[in-house]
């Protein structure tokens, strides 16, 4: 009965003394997967998009994380987000709480063009100053496949008649060369 316990204390403390000669193995949330980073301050804030190339007219999710220089995510770290195009203010939210680091937000792109998204951090922790993150999103031109299918009938009907014509000419110019030649005969 001696040896379970004995084998239990040795167990305790190898853990014991693993934790204490290696502490920098400190687990953080997960950083975002290709996400564009910013650094201002003591604060990394990262920034993705989902899907990668947002689509016109559909919803897209932009997703940040609020994280400390150290790699630590914030919690309750107050934003307000501003989506602007070609200098105009499409959306601009109320003040925000970032619970745990993360937050998820909603957008529909209305059309193509350049979006400046800001990220707004009113730095109540350090500074007491608003700090500015700045992202920029490329929605591109959407293929309408409607407005395809009509393209590649376009296409064929102006092949088929550019063969019409072309057969049609030639065709005359046999026809004018027989007639010559049965005149002559």
């Amino acid at each position: 009965m001696l040896f379970p316990i004995a084998l239990l204390i040795a167990f305790t403390m190898i853990i014991t003394v693993a934790s204490i000669i290696n502490p920098l193995n400190q687990v953080y949330a997960d950083s975002l997967k290709n996400a564009i980073k910013q650094r201002i301050g003591n604060y990394e804030v990262e920034m993705v998009t989902d899907p990668k190339n947002p689509v016109i007219g559909e919803n897209s999710r932009i997703l940040l994380r609020f994280g400390s220089v150290n790699g630590d995510d914030l919690i309750d770290v107050p934003i307000v987000i501003r989506i602007v195009k070609d200098n105009v203010a499409l959306e601009k939210t109320r003040q925000i709480l970032v619970p745990y680091g993360h937050y998820n937000y909603d957008y529909v792109f209305p059309e193509s063009g350049r979006y400046i998204v800001y990220v707004d951090v009113n730095d109540v922790a350090y500074s007491r100053q608003t700090l500015n993150f700045i992202y920029f999103i490329d929605i591109a031109e959407s293929w309408n496949y409607g407005s395809l299918s009509l393209a590649i009938t376009i296409v064929v009907v102006i092949i088929a008649v550019g063969i019409t014509v072309i057969v049609r000419v030639i065709f005359l110019k046999r026809k004018k060369k027989q007639a010559i030649k049965n005149t002559k005969n």
